[in-house]
């Protein structure tokens, strides 16, 4: 599922780096949770990620639905199941990330997310090893 959203989405090379290790990290972190999908042939059509290491709060992660065999609602139910796991866990809170698009923003504010805290988001590549230490030098 996480190869196929790779390659039918437009995304960082950075964002792609994450998204194909999420079974990396999930099978070397403890604290990480799969939350899965499926549908009545028991087949895998959605799954979400969360982290319960935090002692206050859960941290929501990733969403993966199959576009081909997308099953109305599922979207909402692993979210949900998260919010039931984090309350068994005594967490206070749920952070659902940063609002980096429009849809994600619309996500969070239905799940009743509330913003904080300003952020700005910013990307540095430098094009070669000049570049690199013509900045530093200017630090």
């Amino acid at each position: 599922m996480v190869e196929e959203f790779v390659k039918t989405h437009l995304a960082a090379e950075a964002t792609r780096f994450i998204l194909k290790r999420i079974g990396e990290y999930l099978s070397s972190c403890p604290t990480a949770w799969l939350f899965d999908a499926v549908n009545e042939k028991e087949d895998l059509v959605g799954f979400d990620v969360a982290e319960f290491k935090p002692k206050t709060y859960a941290l929501y992660m990733f969403n993966f639905s199959l576009e081909t065999d997308y099953i109305p609602g599922a979207s909402d139910l692993l979210p949900s199941e998260i919010i039931e796991q984090a309350k068994a866990d005594g967490k206070k809170y749920i952070n659902l990330g940063l609002g980096i698009n429009t849809g994600v923003t619309f996500f969070k504010k239905k799940w009743g997310g509330e913003s904080y805290l300003p952020y700005h988001f910013g990307l540095y590549q430098p094009k070669g090893k000049e570049n690199l230490e013509t900045l530093l030098q200017k630090l």
